[in-house]
């Protein structure tokens, strides 16, 4: 096992981290932290839909997006790779 930042991880075992918050509670912050510290990927609704030039309140693409993240990460999870 090799340390990596603040975790043990072993070769093939994936970890998912999901950080919840308050607006202002510094979620971007420590994802942004945590993405540079791991071998891992931030998927950030807000970057998305920002790229995209859509609207961050339109509520209706924003569950949409999420949804398709959440598939995103399963899938990810369950082929155990990093992308």
């Amino acid at each position: 096992m090799a340390r990596i930042g603040w975790g043990m991880m072993s070769g093939g075992i994936g970890r998912l981290v999901v950080l919840t918050g308050l607006p202002g509670s510094g979620k971007t912050t420590l994802a942004i932290r945590l993405a540079g510290s791991l071998p891992a990927c931030r998927m950030c609704p807000d970057d998305w839909m920002v790229a995209a030039g859509i609207d961050l309140w339109d509520d209706a693409f924003r569950v949409r997006i999420e949804a398709f993240q959440l598939i995103c990460r399963s899938n990810s999870c369950a082929r155990d790779t990093m992308w």
